[in-house]
């Protein structure tokens, strides 16, 4: 009879912890600061033999936080090793990257709970299983978490740190759970334009150098770009401008592990010729962005241009691929730049 009634009592305490752990965030609860650190790193580590988590990437992966000055934004990079050719890679990290590090530098939580063995078994949570994440700072491993399932509404998921349960919005972990190739920043070159200092390009046919001197006219800062090739000439406007937003858009059209990319090791083999040309940008904040083309090439029946961007001091991308027609557009852009004559100023402007 007492073996019984402990066993009741059991069940009772344990659906008691359920409720808490379930069911309290659906009451619109206060969601209360797990911890506070700056992670420098963070170390994503795969689920392991689980069902469970089959969506969620099946690779590490390596995320870093790199500071570029007092007044200026971080630097962040995705690092891993392919599958199939064994080949290690770097890219900068997307905006996705950049949110994890603000969502594991102030960790939220709706409840904390006791991380029982039982329950950490009901929520799929297992740290032989479970796909993980390691927060580093000074390169040592402060803070861990594995995760677990989803709540019933899908809004939240279990994890466990520091042997506690608790319950993190769904969307911080969507991210592990989509293509990888979302965490990887296409864009070769994404700043405001005020903080361009000097753009310059460089190959067969074209010798360009134009420079951004902000003014402020009735309140409002205006770009006032110069060509420095030769001397200094005042650009048209409109050609500083089309130059300007041309490199907002200029992107990676292909990465090597893609489905058409044909893999890092042919990449690897594109990328270790003479270059085609290269672009550098320079920012008032003295970063400087060095995009290297390599000659054209032909991948599934496309043409591409093979590119490694870096950005000098901080890191040197893997090989990628920007579209022909999009080389195409910018080299004849800068041919048209290169030509222009000077630009005077109507009067009364």
């Amino acid at each position: 009879m007492k073996k019984a009634i402990l066993i009741a009592f059991a069940f009772l305490v344990l659906g008691f912890v359920f409720f808490l752990s379930e069911e309290r965030h659906e009451e619109g609860l206060t969601e209360i600061t797990y911890w506070k650190l700056k992670p420098e790193e963070i170390r994503y580590y795969p689920p392991k033999g689980s069902s469970e988590f089959e969506k969620f990437i099946q690779t590490d992966l390596v995320f870093k936080r790199m500071e570029t000055g007092l007044k200026t934004q971080p630097h962040f990079t995705i690092e891993g090793v392919d599958v199939e050719s064994k080949e290690k890679f770097l890219y900068e990290g997307s905006y996705n990257v950049k949110n994890l590090f603000t969502e594991m530098s102030v960790l939220t939580t709706k409840s904390i709970n006791p991380g029982k063995p039982e329950i950490l078994e009901k929520f799929q949570i297992s740290k032989e299983k479970s796909p993980s994440l390691e927060m580093l700072v000074s390169s040592k491993v402060e803070k861990k978490i594995y995760i677990g399932e989803e709540t019933r509404d899908k809004a939240y998921r279990y994890l466990l740190s520091d042997n506690d349960l608790i319950t993190i919005g769904s969307p911080v972990f969507s991210k592990f759970t989509n293509s990888p190739l979302e965490l990887r920043e296409r864009y070769y070159t994404r700043f405001g334009e005020f903080e361009v200092a000097r753009i310059a390009f460089q190959s067969e046919g074209v010798r360009l150098t134009v420079e951004n001197n902000p003014e402020t006219k009735n309140g409002l800062q205006v770009s006032k770009w110069f060509k420095v090739t030769n001397g200094k000439f005042r650009l048209d406007p409109t050609d500083g401008g089309n130059l300007y937003a041309y490199l907002q858009s200029f992107k990676a059209d292909l990465f090597p592990d893609e489905a058409d990319g044909e893999g890092f090791a042919v990449a690897k083999e594109l990328v270790s010729t003479e270059t085609f040309g290269q672009l550098d940008v320079f920012l008032i904040n003295g970063l400087h962005f060095k995009i290297k083309l390599f000659p054209k090439t032909v991948l599934k029946n496309k043409s591409y241009y093979p590119v490694v961007k870096e950005v000098e001091k901080y890191s040197s991308w893997s090989p990628s691929y920007a579209g022909e027609q999009s080389v195409t557009q910018l080299i004849d852009l800068l041919k048209k730049i290169q030509s222009a004559p000077e630009w005077t100023e109507p009067k009364g402007k």
